[in-house]
C-alpha cells in the first residue's frame, strides 16, 4: 500500500479552541479534524501531514489519480503552475512539505473550492508569512475536494508546524468560507423567488384587467 494511502489519525473539534499551553508538537504521521461543532451550518474535513521525500511522485500522483484521465491543473494563489517550476520553488525552501486535504460535504463549484483553499492558506500565512503552495482539485467524488502541497517553510525561511491548534484554526476559516458561500446562495435564490413571485403577481394582475 502507498504511504500516501496509509490511515490518519483523527481528532475531535470541539466547540472550545484548544488550550494555549497545549504541546507544539508539528504533524509527523498525520492528522486531521473531524466531528464539527453543533452550531456549525458549514462542514469541512481537513487532512493534513507532513512528509519528507516523494514529493515529485506525489504532485505527479493527484494530477493524475485516476488511469486515462486528463491531467489536473496545478492551481496557486494567482493561477496556474508549471509542475516542475512548483517542484524546484518547493525543493529550494528546503525540501519538507506538507500535504493538506480540504473536503467541504457541501457541493461547491471549482471557484468556490478555490476560494475555501485560499482562505484556509492564509490562515497559515498570518502565523509564518508568504508561504509556497499549490493545489489541484478532485472531482471524483459526489463533493469536490482539493490536495494541497506546501513547502515546509516560508518564503521568509521560517520553519512551518502544523499543530492541532493551527489545523483548528485553518479548519475554521475554511468554515466560515462555506458558510459565507451558503449564505450568498441562499441570498441569490431569495431574491430570485422575489423576482418570480413579483412577475407571477404582475402576470395575474394583467390576465385580470383583461377581463
Amino acid at each position: 500500500m502507498s504511504k500516501f494511502r496509509k490511515p490518519l489519525i483523527n481528532i475531535p473539534l470541539h466547540t472550545k479552541k484548544p488550550k494555549r499551553n497545549e504541546p507544539k508538537t508539528s504533524i509527523t504521521k498525520g492528522m486531521s479534524v473531524k466531528n464539527l461543532p453543533k452550531w456549525s451550518g458549514a462542514k469541512v474535513v481537513l487532512k493534513a501531514r507532513f512528509a519528507s521525500n516523494n514529493l515529485a511522485n506525489h504532485v505527479h500522483y493527484i494530477q493524475h489519480r485516476e488511469k486515462n484521465t486528463e491531467k489536473r491543473e496545478l492551481m496557486t494563489e494567482n493561477g496556474t503552475i508549471n509542475e516542475k517550476d512548483f517542484i524546484r520553488q518547493v525543493n529550494k525552501a528546503g525540501k519538507k512539505y506538507y500535504k493538506f486535504i480540504i473536503s467541504p460535504e457541501d457541493k461547491l463549484s471549482r471557484d468556490e473550492l478555490k476560494s475555501v483553499v485560499k482562505e484556509s492558506m492564509k490562515e497559515l500565512e498570518k502565523r509564518y508569512g508568504k508561504l509556497t503552495y499549490a493545489f489541484v482539485i478532485h472531482e471524483n467524488t459526489t463533493h469536490f475536494h482539493a490536495h494541497v502541497v506546501c513547502a515546509g517553510r516560508s518564503k521568509r525561511r521560517s520553519p512551518i508546524r502544523v499543530t492541532k491548534k493551527t489545523l483548528y484554526d485553518m479548519k475554521e476559516a475554511a468554515i466560515n468560507k462555506v458558510f459565507e458561500i451558503k449564505q450568498e446562495k441562499a441570498l441569490s435564490l431569495g431574491e430570485s423567488f422575489q423576482k418570480i413571485a413579483e412577475s407571477l403577481k404582475s402576470g395575474f394582475k394583467k390576465i385580470l384587467e383583461i377581463k
